[in-house]
């Protein structure tokens, strides 16, 4: 199970509680190429490390980022279901032969990708603003990469990041149709797309896919007054979704 993102639907929320919990079932959160306090990431806990090994960005060249391909496959070796998490996935995807590579890489596995869709010109400006935030831009300069970013969001549907220094050729996708069909052109793997929007709750989205266990939600369910409710629903999501 492979949760992509996009950019800006509840993601950062969603990693960090998966830091702090106990999954369902058989169910194993990757270890390896995660981000955490110890690499001094910004995004919180995720696994962006492993994306940027395959589609060769630059950062990974930080000698706190050098994790071993092989220990990763140690660690999978023996597991049935594994979870995976974050939105760096996506731009993975959206490039043919980093895609290739990185399902190669899982080829003993069913892969199952979850991307949420927020398909709002509200999205557009916080992506904006998120990659052009950086100290180091004057002013001058991020406001021409934000007019470039918006100039490419509505004429192309995607932008390329100038902090993005990668060997493959990838791109964040704002136009949802156009981020469906390259996500799923030639990929082997299964998609889910949910619908993303400011009500939209992406753990408990989480939770009803079966991923979370009852026990971390018991007083959030408890507060909304739907527990039996949703223990109800999830039982019939859970037993069909991680069937899969």
């Amino acid at each position: 199970f492979c949760h992509i993102g996009q950019f800006k639907t509840g993601t950062t929320s969603l990693q960090n509680l998966l830091s702090k919990i106990n999954l369902n079932q058989d169910i194993y959160f990757l270890k390896k190429f995660l981000n955490t306090e110890e690499t001094q990431s910004i995004d919180g806990f995720n696994h962006h490390p492993l994306a940027w090994y395959f589609y060769e960005d630059e950062i990974y060249n930080n000698k706190k980022y050098k994790f071993n391909i092989s220990d990763l496959k140690e660690e999978i070796l023996d597991k049935k279901k594994i979870l995976i998490s974050s939105e760096y996935i996506s731009l993975v995807l959206s490039n043919l032969e980093a895609k290739k590579n990185f399902e190669n890489f899982f080829k003993d596995f069913k892969i199952i990708y979850i991307s949420f869709i927020r398909n709002t010109t509200d999205k557009n400006i916080s992506l904006v603003r998120q990659f052009t935030s950086y100290k180091n831009l004057n002013k001058f300069y991020r406001k021409f990469l934000q007019f470039k970013y918006f100039y490419d969001l509505f004429k192309k549907g995607y932008f390329i990041s100038k902090h993005i220094k990668s060997k493959y050729k990838v791109k964040f996708y704002t136009d949802h149709k156009k981020y469906i069909r390259v996500l799923r052109n030639n990929s082997r793997g299964k998609f889910y797309f949910l619908s993303y929007d400011e009500t939209t709750d992406t753990i408990n989205e989480f939770y009803k896919m079966g991923f979370i266990n009852v026990q971390n939600k018991k007083n959030k369910l408890n507060t909304r007054k739907k527990k039996y409710l949703l223990h109800l629903y999830s039982f019939f999501i859970n037993k069909k979704f991680l069937s899969n």
